[in-house]
């Protein structure tokens, strides 16, 4: 185990930070604004659970390309954001914060408010724990979005394995994550990509993702802790998802169909719910077959998904 931890530990394996840093409630935030101040529609780009807003630097580049301003951030413990070391203490695999939804929402709203871009007309995108994210922080600010776009989303009540369920009993469970828990983590990071062996610089993303689990105990206790209070993996953020609806925010959802993480039903059980209960028409979908969790890795669907995400921005310029 590594003596350096959180943004110290993440710098040592990943490099230096490339965007710049806010005090937020719980800790420092690290983020990265781009493209020109002069667009109308600000597109913010949310990553998952055990990455960084590194994976959208493609579907980024793309979108200020196209004039649009793009706005990204790790979340605690994830990337190079840190909670407070001190009120946040990490003993083990055990987290002094919850990692509730309301915290993650609240992380986005303090990083638009802090920039002077909470009533900036928006698009929220989400990847994954991003995307539970993004129908939190929509259900609850919703004025000022145009849209969603929900990249294999959590959302919908999740079967947890019976390792996850063991991990999160309160004594054996701690016990149980120091000696498997970090292996498990990785072989769900690996399975959720496509061909890591074939594509340098996902194979390299993931050494790195190994290295943080094994070394940075900030980053492997944030999530287990939202593993065990962040709903979509603890209860549901359904009832989150209908307010959304009934708030007539257009949706679009992008899935890769061999998910199993997300499996691409819940993609199909959402439209379900947007359009014949809760009558939203602007709902539209892509899906790629054979294509798991990281659709937006090279060894996947980036270039598509770029597409995608640009064509469904193009439509509130």
């Amino acid at each position: 185990m590594s003596s350096l931890q959180g943004t110290a530990c993440f710098e040592a394996i990943n490099g230096p930070a490339p965007g710049k840093f806010l005090k937020t409630e719980h800790g420092n935030t690290h983020y990265l604004l781009e493209g020109p101040e002069s667009s109308k529609l600000l597109v913010i780009l949310q990553h998952g659970l055990g990455s960084h807003m590194g994976i959208f630097d493609q579907t980024a580049k793309d979108l200020v390309a196209k004039g649009l301003r793009v706005l990204r951030f790790d979340f605690y413990d994830r990337g190079y954001s840190e909670t407070d070391p001190e009120r946040y203490p990490v003993s083990g695999a055990t987290h002094a914060l919850d990692f509730t939804l309301e915290v993650y929402v609240q992380q986005v709203r303090d990083v638009v408010t802090a920039l002077g871009l909470e009533k900036q007309d928006c698009i929220f995108c989400g990847h994954s724990t991003g995307g539970v994210a993004c129908i939190g922080y929509a259900a609850k600010y919703p004025e000022h979005l145009k849209g969603l776009i929900l990249a294999s989303a959590v959302c919908l009540p999740a079967s947890k394995p019976l390792a996850a369920r063991i991990a999160d009993l309160p004594y054996i469970g701690n016990m149980i994550v120091s000696l498997f828990g970090g292996n498990a983590m990785i072989k769900f990071a690996t399975a959720s990509c496509k061909n890591p062996s074939g594509f340098p610089e996902v194979q390299d993303f993931l050494d790195k993702l190994a290295r943080n689990v094994q070394e940075n105990k900030r980053y492997f206790a944030s999530i287990r802790s939202t593993n065990g209070y962040c709903k979509g993996f603890v209860g549901s953020a359904e009832e989150e998802f209908r307010t959304v609806c009934r708030h007539k925010v257009p949706l679009h959802m992008i899935w890769g169909e061999a998910d199993e993480s997300v499996p691409y039903s819940q993609s199909l059980e959402l439209q379900r719910i947007a359009k014949d209960e809760e009558g939203l028409e602007d709902v539209t979908a892509v899906s790629y077959e054979g294509i798991p969790h990281n659709t937006m890795f090279v060894d996947a669907k980036q270039a598509e998904f770029s597409e995608s995400v640009c064509i469904f921005v193009s439509r509130f310029q």
